[in-house]
């Protein structure tokens, strides 16, 4: 999305990024592929994270969503995601969102690393 601006007669463009939609596009997507349960991970639940989240979940009904407020420092991740993992199992979890590329890459290589199929993790 995108506005036309005019600023003292001079016109200009102001980029606007729709968080929440991006978010609904995900879990629709997610939905639509048959998933019936999805983790979110962030590391917070304010402004464009939170309004993501609430956009997959939202679009990703009636499915289950689950989130995982992660810490902010890698080892305190790492550690997190191992102390997690055997629950993701269990909860039959079989779509990842993440607000962030930076922790989808992670994340992507914590579960090679292990035996869930990270084919599916999106951001």
């Amino acid at each position: 999305m995108y506005h036309i601006i005019r600023i003292l007669g001079k016109e200009g463009i102001n980029l606007v990024i729709n968080h929440y939609d991006g978010g609904y596009q995900a879990g629709k997507y997610f939905r639509e592929l048959g998933h019936k349960k999805a983790l979110c991970i962030a590391d917070n639940f304010i402004c464009m994270d939170k309004e993501r989240i609430e956009g997959f979940s939202e679009a990703f009904e009636p499915g289950e969503t689950l989130r995982w407020e992660i810490p902010k420092t890698e080892k305190e991740r790492m550690c997190f995601y191992e102390d997690k993992y055997q629950t993701l199992l269990k909860n039959n979890v079989t779509a990842v969102f993440v607000v962030s590329d930076f922790y989808a890459l992670e994340f992507v290589r914590f579960c090679r690393g292990k035996t869930y199929k990270s084919q599916r993790i999106s951001r």
